[in-house]
């Protein structure tokens, strides 16, 4: 069930809710890696960055689903070590590199960068 909560979240279809469009899960990216503070496991970071950083978190727990070993739900296949610090930073850099498409919704912007920096060998 928690799965499926994370998917509809990231696809952008939960009831009444507009679908995010990559320029503002774009700017909320930049916000959260701009004023990011660790200590320990404590992150913090200014509040307008929370929209990029729940985002991203549905987006790596998505990551790892599979239906067999060898699998992936998402076709993308990040290092098990990966951070959610270098998965947005993954996508800013491929947004960044993308001007003319952030109009469109941030989730297939979100898989391509994953795809580009994390293909499935």
């Amino acid at each position: 069930m928690r799965g499926l909560l994370v998917a509809a979240f990231l696809l952008g279809i939960t009831s009444g809710a507009k679908a995010l469009t990559g320029d503002q899960l774009l700017r909320s990216c930049e916000i959260s890696l701009r004023t990011l503070q660790t200590s320990g496991e404590n992150v913090t970071f200014a509040p307008e960055g929370k929209t990029c950083w729940v985002y991203m978190t549905a987006v790596q727990d998505l990551l790892v689903l599979s239906r067999t070993d060898s699998e992936r739900w998402l076709r993308a296949c990040p290092d098990p070590e990966s951070t959610l610090g270098q998965l947005v930073r993954v996508f800013t850099l491929y947004a960044l590199k993308k001007p003319a498409r952030l109009h469109e919704r941030a989730s297939g912007l979100v898989m391509e960068a994953m795809w580009e920096a994390f293909p499935c060998n």
